[in-house]
């Protein structure tokens, strides 16, 4: 069969084991995906998408780096917080603009949040300036482990370039590493900005992949 529509492509061997790579996968929205190693039949049968870094960051390097890192001070009317369902449209305002998603999309996952499928297996964090919310990501996390994945880092328009989603992330990993068996993997798309940045807060790229999807 060549119908590779939900699938992860590994180029080369990654640096941990197919099992480990399958945990991974099983967080969140990749429960169902497809772990393909020949990528020749693959590239043969299926255009992919983008091409992507899987990047861990784990508790030690964190716990290592924080005394290094630096989180923007900012006044009082920034907040961080845990988003509720009454947030739910605004995070989906800034994720779809930031992603350029189709709209369809958008309403799509909004309907299934609210519908407490999405909700079931993610929260979302947010900062809010004035009652707005200027930054954004969504968490997922393995049931049977303390495995998180990161997605979504979003930024509303007019409010990037000023440290808001840097600051978010320092401050998610506070709520994340409360174990120090915790791990949290992300994407990247491969020597972009977003790698760079990822790579200087201590997360180390494992995988080289092809992701294809119907969304």
């Amino acid at each position: 069969s060549c119908d590779f529509s939900n699938s992860v492509v590994c180029l080369g061997e990654p640096t941990l084991n197919i099992n480990d790579l399958r945990v991974y996968f099983n967080v969140g929205r990749f429960q169902s995906y497809y772990i393909i190693t020949n990528t020749d039949r693959y590239n043969s049968c299926a255009p992919y998408k983008r091409t992507a870094s899987l990047m861990v960051l784990d508790y030690e390097t964190w716990a290592n780096n924080l005394q290094h890192s630096s989180i923007l001070v900012f006044d009082n009317k920034v907040k961080f917080l845990k988003l509720s369902i009454s947030d739910v449209e605004d995070f989906a305002d800034v994720v779809f603009s930031a992603f350029k998603y189709d709209r369809r999309f958008k309403e799509d996952s909004v309907k299934l949040y609210k519908n407490g499928v999405l909700s079931s297996y993610v929260t979302l964090y947010g900062l809010k300036l004035d009652n707005t919310l200027v930054s954004c990501l969504l968490v997922h996390r393995d049931e049977n482990s303390q495995i998180y994945g990161i997605e979504l880092v979003s930024t509303k328009e007019g409010y990037r370039n000023k440290g808001f989603s840097k600051t978010l992330l320092h401050l998610t990993f506070r709520v994340i590493f409360n174990s120090k068996n915790s791990k949290i993997w992300l994407f990247a798309i491969e020597n972009g900005i977003a790698e760079r940045i990822y790579s200087s807060l201590g997360f180390k790229k494992v995988a080289k992949i092809l992701i294809s999807s119907n969304g």
